[in-house]
């Protein structure tokens, strides 16, 4: 278990899809359902019913968002207590398609340089 799964459980509670979190998250379909099996695998419980169309939250799926919440809360508040955005820097090289670079990755630019002031993204097409 990790900060990650709990993120990615705690997008898809609330926006009630797996398709919809893997594009909040800049994550792949396959990636945000790996993430979650490995989270039911540990834990031993299915987190969501799936099968309608959305991801309803099972009884357990719903205790277990519960202190999802709370650690991501603890987890968020940490970052902001103690660690300094100035500290993260470097240069990052993202290689992407044509259509990632038109569509969302100038928002993603522009969140990392609010966040992170030092970084220096450098974006290239593939």
């Amino acid at each position: 278990m990790n900060i990650k799964s709990l993120e990615t459980f705690f997008w898809i509670a609330k926006l009630g899809s797996f398709r919809a979190t893997a594009k909040k998250l800049y994550a792949s379909q396959p990636t945000i359902s790996a993430r979650i099996s490995g989270l039911e695998d540990e834990l031993g419980i299915e987190l969501f019913d799936r099968s309608g169309r959305n991801a309803v939250l099972t009884a357990k799926g719903r205790q277990v968002l519960s202190y999802a919440e709370k650690i991501l809360q603890l987890h968020a508040e940490l970052l902001d207590t103690v660690a300094s955005p100035d500290a993260i820097q470097g240069t990052i090289r993202l290689g992407v398609a044509e259509t990632i670079a038109y569509t969302w990755l100038p928002e993603l630019i522009e969140r990392i340089n609010e966040t992170y002031p030092a970084i220096n993204l450098a974006a290239c097409r593939t």
